[in-house]
Parts: structure tokens; C-alpha cells; sequence
């Protein structure tokens, strides 16, 4: 489902489930394959789907917070994160992933070095800059780019991912969310 026509970066705010169709889900599958996440696991997750719940908000600093809750097929308690975005490093003991270590920013797309994560974005996203993700895992790194994109004529909540890989490969990867509430 397309986000709302009011659904702006500035606010984030919503449910949003993984859609597979449009996602690259055999990249997906990799990936979360080279994060050490187990195969039982993997299929559930593509069966059941992945669902997440983002809470935007700005503190009295003006400081931009993202409250963000994944609902994990077999996992009855989802262990939310925190992300702040002031490009900080935080560690998270993440339920899926285990021990990371991520930062979140706000950015121009013209800002990044990685053409991978540049493309795709409707003019308002790249106005408003996408939010940039760097998480780094035991031994694999992911960094995204959060934003709009047009897609089949609709306005759709996407991701652009470059992760690397234990043995240093890249796989470049769109997830594509559908808006399912605020």
C-alpha cells in the first residue's frame, strides 16, 4: 500500500510491512543469511513477513528520534531500538542480529560517496534528505538509505542497501514497505 499523499520524511511515523514482490528478496534472503540469522528463522520471516513499527518524533532540541519496534515471526517479545539521528554511534543488542553498533543521520543524497544509495528518491525526499542507517554486525556491515520512491505510480516507504558482507562481498538491495497505519 502507498503511503499517505501527507506522508512526508520529515515524519515517518507508522506500520509498515515488507513487501516481497517488489523487494529484492533474493538479496534479502542472502543477506540476512550472511547475518547470521538461522534458516528456520529465514523462512518464517519469508512466509509470515516482516512488520515494523516506527515512531518519529523530534525532541525540544529540534533533535529527530526514532522509536523503532519489529514484529519477528517466533520472536513473542520484539526487543525495540532507539536511533537518534546525530550520526552517533550507540550499541544495541539487537533481536535478530545480536551485538551491533549503528548510526543514524539525516543527509542529502548528493552528500554520499555510494550511488547505491542515491537513487530512487522523489524530489521532496531528496529536499528533505533521506535517513541514512550504518550498522555494523559481528562481521558484516549494512548501510541504508531510508526514503520515498515512486514505484508502479504510487508513493512507496523504500530502502536502498548496500551491505557487505564476512567475506567482503557486497549485494546491493531495494526493500520496499507497504504503509499499513500511522
Amino acid at each position: 500500500m502507498a503511503v499517505p499523499e501527507t506522508y512526508t520524511m520529515m515524519d515517518i511515523t507508522g506500520k509498515y510491512t515488507l513487501n516481497k514482490a517488489l523487494s529484492d528478496s533474493d538479496a534479502s534472503n542472502t543477506i540476512l543469511e550472511q547475518q547470521g540469522v538461522g534458516f528456520l528463522k529465514r523462512k518464517a520471516i519469508d512466509f509470515a513477513g516482516a512488520t515494523v513499527y516506527i515512531k518519529h518524533q523530534k525532541d525540544a532540541e529540534g533533535v529527530e528520534h526514532l522509536e523503532i519496534e519489529p514484529q519477528i515471526p517466533g520472536n513473542s517479545a520484539p526487543k525495540g531500538e532507539s536511533r537518534v539521528l546525530t550520526w552517533t554511534e550507540r550499541t544495541i543488542d539487537h533481536p535478530l542480529f545480536g551485538h551491533i553498533a549503528a548510526k543514524t543521520r539525516r543527509v542529502k543524497p548528493a552528500e554520499l560517496d555510494d550511488e547505491n544509495l542515491k537513487k530512487g528518491w522523489t524530489a521532496d525526499t531528496v529536499e528533505a534528505g533521506v535517513i541514512q542507517s550504518h550498522v555494523v554486525g559481528e562481521k558484516w556491515t549494512a548501510i541504508q538509505t531510508w526514503g520515498i520512491q515512486e514505484i508502479d505510480g504510487k508513493r512507496r516507504h523504500a530502502r536502498q542497501m548496500t551491505f557487505t558482507g564476512p567475506k567482503g562481498n557486497t549485494i546491493h538491495a531495494r526493500l520496499v514497505y507497504d504503509y499499513v497505519a500511522a
